[in-house]
């Protein structure tokens, strides 16, 4: 479920709804860099993301089948595109967020997929709260949407005119619940 009831102590006495606290699962880092805290990162959901999955055994889709799964496996987010079937976030995927402070290649990291999260963002303009976020490769949030991008969070801090760089913010990471999306546009 995405939201949880809100407490209704304090000076919201109606309460309403409020994201759900997803908790930090260990995952293995197979990025092929070393990621840090507030880093975008994706499950490793298509043949060739991670060598463990690259085989499309029945391991690799079943809860521990083997190893390193589609489920506990995670990339730096893949840019795809519409010609190869794969997760990317052009086509959708499944996108988390680094909590841990800092884990090489091939370590156990924490990753949140949902949820409030501190998170990197940035943005060639400004950025407002409730702004949708898409993903880059480059382990971030985007304000800017390009066309065909996934949207899968809202960026939920303070008004920003001047994220020109990589920086922590506040999202509220949905993986696209929430989100309608345009179809492709042809020329």
């Amino acid at each position: 479920m995405t939201f949880l009831f809100s407490p209704t102590s304090g000076p919201d006495s109606v309460g309403g709804l409020f994201p759900a606290k997803f908790p930090a699962v260990k995952c293995k880092n197979r990025s092929g860099t070393t990621l840090s805290k507030g880093d975008v990162v994706q499950l490793a959901l298509s043949p060739g993301d991670a060598s463990e999955i690259a085989t499309n055994d029945s391991n690799s889709y079943r809860p521990g089948g083997s190893n390193d799964t589609i489920w506990n496996t995670v990339v730096v987010p893949v840019a795809g595109s519409l010609t190869k079937p794969q997760s990317s976030f052009i086509t959708g995927g499944i996108f988390g967020v680094v909590t841990s402070t800092s884990v090489a290649d091939n370590g156990i990291v924490d990753v949140v997929f949902g949820g409030i999260v501190d998170a990197f963002v940035i943005s060639a303009g400004e950025a407002i709260p409730g702004q949708p976020l898409t993903v880059t490769a480059a382990k971030n949030f985007d304000a800017e949407v390009l066309s065909n991008e996934a949207l899968v969070a809202f960026y939920i801090s303070p008004t920003d005119s001047s994220i020109s760089t990589r920086d922590l913010k506040k999202v509220w990471l949905t993986n696209g619940v929430g989100f309608a999306r345009a179809g492709r546009s042809l020329t």
